[in-house]
């Protein structure tokens, strides 16, 4: 993954600056494209087929959050990205979300850019930041707002092997847990407690 370019990096150690995000989730049948800049922008010869031609919506960074970034070994963590603030979800909007097939598996992209703070021209070249693959998302809040959150895991995990760990396994964790005992024995057509 490249960085922030040397004029990027320039501009990012003027402190008084700080650079936009871009995001590109793939919902199926309506991916968004949208950034914290303060103003629409399309690219144009970036190479990036995932930005190049396409405009990039700007919304108000008050009610759009993107989680930090945290490094570790193996990749990164978990990110979370946020939409605030909302009034009520209404029925369409709470299938698109309850449809897992929208969501589930498919690409989330993140870039950051520079912008000149007075004439709010890029300095240098943007560069991605992380590339994931999108959870479904989770909506939380009560009558008066609502945040719609949604987890995008890296690539990377998705090479993890799985644990092999299974329902039956609760014996190892907690001994007192007859659970998985008992859901054998119901399944075997067991009627009565021994």
């Amino acid at each position: 993954m490249s960085g922030p370019d040397i004029a990027a990096s320039g501009a990012l150690a003027a402190g008084v600056r700080r650079p936009v995000t871009f995001c590109y989730l793939d919902i199926a049948g309506e991916p968004v494209r949208v950034t914290d800049a303060p103003y629409d922008i399309t690219f144009t010869g970036t190479g990036d087929e995932d930005l190049d031609g396409h405009t990039f919506m700007a919304v108000d960074a008050r009610v759009v959050s993107v989680g930090v970034v945290k490094a570790k070994e193996g990749g990164t963590d978990t990110l979370t990205l946020e939409l605030s603030g909302l009034a009520g979800v209404d029925g369409e909007l709470m299938n698109q979300i309850g449809t897992r097939s929208n969501w589930q598996g498919r690409d989330a992209r993140l870039w950051k850019g520079m912008l000149d703070p007075v004439t709010l021209a890029f300095v240098g070249s943007i560069w991605p930041y992380y590339t994931g693959y999108m959870a479904v998302p989770k909506i939380s809040g009560d009558q008066n707002s609502q945040t719609i959150s949604l987890d995008v895991e890296t690539y990377l995990a998705f090479f993890n092997q799985a644990s092999n760990r299974t329902y039956l396994d609760q014996d190892q964790y907690d001994p007192a847990d007859r659970s998985a005992e008992l859901a054998i024995a119901i399944a075997n057509g067991a009627n009565k407690r021994s």
